[in-house]
């Protein structure tokens, strides 16, 4: 049976993060390997007509007003269902908001393996947003992978990491996240670990 992987994008806006995601989702789907699941916080953007040319079914929205209210919750609720239903193996977000959201409903649905993709540069996330992010960074069987798919291509060597975080590699092209997804669907998340 192949495996069920679900990519949560913020809107369909032309941004680099939403047509990189849907890039990596069209190699994904076209290869027959995975069945491919999309989801967004907002249901809106030119590139929404290109989503729904890949005819994988429904494109679930989750619209949030903040973090911090009931609306959430519900999202929240409604996520962990989709995921349990459609028996998601892999949640793959993509930018802040949906890290933060996609990677606590995965957590409460227990997917085994979780991705995170974190696309801008230092300088527009506040303190609190940061350490929000880093506490909802990927996880694989108790291991934390590092393989985040956009930012730039290059080595993020962080001052404050210390001996228990990995630095991270950043590469924009889609096919970078492509050996990360097969040892996960495979269980060899050791050959990747430290590599992306």
């Amino acid at each position: 049976m192949k495996p069920n992987v679900l990519f949560i994008i913020d809107s369909f806006e032309q941004g680099g993060s939403e047509r990189q995601a849907l890039q990596l989702l069209t190699q994904l789907h076209e290869s027959g390997r995975v069945n491919v699941r999309l989801a967004c916080l907002q249901d809106k953007g030119s590139l929404k007509a290109d989503a729904e040319r890949l005819g994988i079914g429904q494109i679930h929205e989750y619209p949030l007003t903040s973090f911090y209210d009931l609306n959430f919750a519900k999202q929240i609720r409604r996520l962990v269902r989709y995921i349990k239903e459609n028996q998601i193996d892999v949640v793959h977000t993509h930018c802040f908001y949906t890290n933060i959201f996609g990677m606590t409903g995965a957590y409460l649905a227990r997917v085994p393996a979780r991705i995170t993709s974190k696309g801008e540069t230092d300088g527009f996330r506040s303190p609190m947003q940061k350490r929000a992010e880093r506490r909802r960074t990927e996880y694989h069987d108790g291991q934390r992978l590092r393989g985040l798919c956009a930012g730039g291509s290059r080595r993020e060597q962080r001052p404050d990491a210390n001996k228990d975080r990995e630095n991270s590699v950043h590469d924009h092209s889609p096919n970078s996240c492509l050996p990360m997804l097969g040892a996960i669907l495979t269980g060899r998340t050791g050959a990747v670990q430290g590599d992306h």
